[in-house]
């Protein structure tokens, strides 16, 4: 894809081979690229299916969450059961390789706030361009990445349509950015922290459009109960508020 050649040429740092189906898609900051992959939903016989939304599902280094006690992550499993349920995918993480080593910079919001916003426009581009069909985008994450996509649709109101995350704090994106929020949300709790939930139920109280909050099983590992519950009720919420939009 020219956004990989166009990488390798400028920094002459390749990324890392495609692994699956989808499209990579590479995404340059000053401190080394971020790495995505684009996949949209198939219909029966293997075919391209008309997408009911792309859901950006975003992480923050699978090495930073698990030394910083962020739940495990779900998100190739959650990205493949969302596209059964007609949803373009876009999973992408907002940590250099290099930085996924460390736990500090997933608490970063400021900074991984402009390289969500940069991987928005990107999309956008794309849309733009007709290299990619146009649909409503959506944002979806866990743990550390939650209150940075909340921050996101809160700049960007007219570009998300509707935002799930799960545990994390929310009302760590600030809550100039909780008012600015209109997109729907909705809080997915499989962790059993009391202080975390009363602070996500006050963050919500801050919110003007419509939210909701939704107890879960917790995640243990890659266990399938919890990422079929998560992408039910991510899926459902994304559906509801995708009806009737235009793509």
């Amino acid at each position: 894809m020219e956004f990989a050649e166009a990488l390798e040429a400028e920094t002459g740092e390749a990324p890392p081979p495609a692994a699956g189906n989808g499209t990579l898609l590479v995404i340059p900051t000053a401190h080394g690229a971020l790495h995505g992959r684009l996949t949209a939903p198939r219909a029966a016989g293997g075919a391209p299916a008309p997408p009911l939304g792309l859901v950006i599902v975003v992480q923050t280094g699978g090495g930073a969450d698990a030394a910083a006690g962020d739940p495990p992550s779900h998100d190739p499993a959650l990205a493949a059961a969302l596209r059964e349920r007609g949803l373009t995918t876009c999973v992408v993480d907002l940590l250099t390789e290099h930085e996924a080593h460390f736990a500090d910079p997933c608490n970063n919001v400021p900074l991984l706030t402009q390289r969500l916003l940069d991987c928005l426009s990107l999309l956008k581009r794309q849309m733009r361009d007709g290299e990619m069909p146009q649909q409503p985008i959506c944002l979806y994450g866990a743990g550390h990445a939650s209150p940075v996509i909340v921050r996101v649709a809160g700049l960007r109101d007219n570009d998300v349509a509707a935002v799930v995350c799960r545990d994390g704090l929310i009302d760590l994106a600030g809550m100039l950015y909780l008012h600015a929020l209109s997109a729907p949300l909705l809080m997915l709790v499989a962790d059993p922290d009391e202080k975390r939930l009363a602070a996500n139920r006050r963050a919500l109280q801050e919110l003007s459009g419509p939210s909701e909050l939704l107890p879960c099983p917790p995640g243990e590992g890659k266990d399938e109960d919890a990422v079929a519950a998560f992408a039910e009720a991510a899926g459902a919420w994304f559906a509801r508020h995708l009806a009737g939009l235009p793509r």
